[in-house]
């Protein structure tokens, strides 16, 4: 799944669906999200942009603000930096090569969200209470109750546990 920076939105939205290719540097140069691990679903992170944020000028269209959640740490809520500004298009992939949806990879998203709010109010409960594969189910649960109640059929094919 290919997560566009806001450059790349413009005309689509922030997913595109691609296959993964054993040649696709993502074996080799992607990263495992901390979170995604602990709920035991990891997510390796590609970014296309080998340089980071600090060693070009200022351009908010390089932001990805999905990918920037999707890298958090799980006892801190904190992105490493080079994930923090200008990350520019990623491609993600799970792990254990099934694929990820457009569904699953907000579902998966919207988790990471859900965090960052509980990590403002108190970070060390959020990071021992929270990210674990039983509070990851149930919240996806919940989320695509939410998004098939809200008329998004697209989700009410979502299969879980994801």
């Amino acid at each position: 799944m290919v997560i566009r920076c806001n450059q790349d939105r413009v005309g689509g939205g922030p997913f595109r669906s691609i296959e993964i290719r054993p040649d696709h540097p993502i074996h080799q140069l992607g990263e495992i999200a901390s979170v995604s691990k602990a709920i035991k679903l990891p997510l390796v992170v590609y970014r296309h942009l080998r340089d980071t944020w600090m060693d070009r000028e200022d351009d908010p269209k390089l932001d990805n603000q999905i990918a920037t959640y999707l890298m958090i740490d799980k006892k801190t809520g904190f992105a490493p930096p080079i994930y923090q500004k200008q990350v520019g298009t990623v491609t993600v992939m799970r792990k254990d090569g099934k694929p990820l949806t457009e569904q699953s990879i907000e579902t998966i998203w919207m988790f990471h969200d859900h965090l960052l709010d509980l990590f403002g109010d108190d970070p060390p409960i959020a990071a021992s209470k929270t990210t674990n594969r039983p509070a990851f189910d149930r919240f996806c649960e919940r989320y695509k109750r939410e998004m098939v109640m809200n008329n998004l059929g697209s989700f009410g094919d979502m299969e879980l546990p994801l």
